[in-house]
């Protein structure tokens, strides 16, 4: 009996990404999106909104920075949830002025705070 088997999808992707996160391995995480793309698998706004919530509960006011850059770089509009991963991480590092430009970039982008 032939047996099909169906290429990973991108839910699976964010799902072992945010597992990786949430274990304080962002590094696996940045490695299961490109094991995601060698794959052939396109990046999902949830897998990117995944990535910016990792590198914003870390604080990683950059990491953050650097996930919307690379949605930008693809010509896609960033989530929703990766410009609030910006906002409150920068928030969190008292950078209130970063704070409110990421919501400016949000209302900007066309989407609704």
């Amino acid at each position: 009996r032939e047996h099909k088997t169906t290429a990973p999808h991108a839910m699976l992707y964010a799902t072992l990404m945010d597992v990786a996160g949430r274990a304080g391995e962002r590094d696996v995480a940045e490695r299961i999106l490109a094991e995601m793309e060698r794959d052939g698998v396109a990046p999902t706004p949830e897998v990117f909104a995944t990535l910016a919530g990792i590198a914003s509960k870390a604080g990683d006011v950059d990491g953050v920075e650097k996930v919307l850059d690379d949605i930008r770089a693809r010509g896609a509009v960033p989530p929703v949830e990766a410009f609030n991963g910006l906002i409150g991480a920068a928030a969190r590092a008292g950078d209130y002025a970063k704070a409110g430009d990421a919501a400016a970039q949000l209302c900007a982008a066309g989407h609704t705070p």
